[in-house]
């Protein structure tokens, strides 16, 4: 089978490396496009992070400044990553699309796959399992189970993730 268009899903680990070379050997083999994904959450606004406890009053107020900075931070960390794997890409001879969404990593790589009709997703692992990966949701799983397309999950240690 050839891909026409491969989605590579993106975070800021060192597993993200391997995800992307991957995806690229792939891309170029086939002439696929490839379309670079990172996901950022939006911060909790009720995090505690970005809660404001006031001394006089038992009330409180959310920091919306330090959530709104905390996002900006994602967001600059998400673009400068695209940015360094778009050269790559580049220099590879292999057009690339970057996509920046502002989601949960599991739908937001499934809403794009569609959206942009991609062939086949790569993704990382972190090798969670048992109750860390019951607590904390495998994303690799959820998108398995909801694309309508191939996916190649790239298996990385937990050290790398």
């Amino acid at each position: 089978m050839t891909y026409r268009k491969i989605l590579a899903a993106l975070d800021t680990t060192d597993a993200a490396d391997q995800v992307f070379e991957r995806a690229l050997t792939i891309a170029r083999a086939d002439g696929a496009e490839l379309v670079l994904l990172h996901c950022s959450a939006l911060p909790a606004l009720f995090n505690t992070n970005y809660i404001n406890f006031l001394d006089t009053t038992p009330d409180w107020t959310i920091d919306l400044q330090l959530a709104e900075e905390a996002q900006k931070q994602n967001a600059d960390a998400g673009k400068e990553l695209m940015e360094r794997f778009s050269a790559k890409a580049r220099a590879a001879g292999v057009n690339a699309t970057l996509v920046l969404r502002f989601d949960e990593a599991n739908r937001g790589i499934c809403q794009v796959s569609e959206e942009l009709k991609v062939d086949a997703v790569v993704i990382g692992r972190r090798g969670l399992s048992g109750l860390t990966e019951l607590l904390l949701g495998s994303v690799s799983s959820y998108v398995i189970h909801h694309v309508r397309c191939d996916v190649l999950v790239v298996q990385t240690s937990p050290s790398e993730a």
